[in-house]
């Protein structure tokens, strides 16, 4: 007996041996990383941000043009600080948490920014009012280009309006743009 195999039933042979071993890997393959888990409370009012200069500090804000499509355009600040005092903090932002949050309670601090050169900056969870006690807080340098930034830390126990999430920029003048700034309780 002999088979014989014409062009047609070549392509067609070859095509379902592909299919037997690409499918099976493109089914496997998982999807893009997703973000962390969807939230169930958003806890910062997005036209809630204030710019403040203390300590000699002084800053104007206005809304900022991302220009960048993976940056959301609502709420983008841009802050031109034009002097600073002797602490970091003598220039910021803040804006207030405006529901209670409950100790060890998983959260997710969320933004995009940039600035005209590079930025040292502080952010963090803290009282509202003096001795203004950090919960938690980082350190980290702005840059140039739009960067994604996303810090995940346990809550302290706090009141609703009894704690501020502050972006501390007054290390150096020129000017910051923050967007899409977001404090959510994660999914356990």
């Amino acid at each position: 007996m002999r088979i014989i195999i014409k062009p047609l039933g070549l392509v067609l042979l070859g095509g379902a041996v592909v299919a037997m071993v690409a499918i099976p890997r493109f089914r496997s393959t998982p999807s893009a990383v997703s973000a962390p888990a969807p939230t169930s409370a958003l806890f910062l009012p997005p036209d809630g941000w204030n710019a403040y200069g203390s300590e000699g500090g002084e800053a104007t804000r206005k809304p900022a043009t991302p220009g960048d499509p993976r940056v959301p355009t609502q709420g983008a600040i841009h802050l031109d600080i034009t002097k600073v005092g002797t602490n970091p903090w003598s220039v910021g932002m803040v804006n207030s948490i405006t529901s209670p949050l409950q100790e060890g309670e998983p959260l997710l601090l969320h933004f995009w920014a940039r600035a005209d050169q590079a930025h040292p900056v502080r952010t963090a969870l803290q009282l509202a009012a003096e001795p203004y006690t950090e919960a938690w807080g980082t350190e980290l340098t702005f840059d140039t280009t739009w960067k994604e930034y996303a810090f995940a830390f346990p809550a302290k126990a706090f009141a609703a309006s009894k704690a501020n999430v502050v972006f501390h920029l007054g290390t150096k003048t020129g000017w910051v743009e923050l967007s899409g700034i977001q404090l959510q309780r994660r999914s356990k």
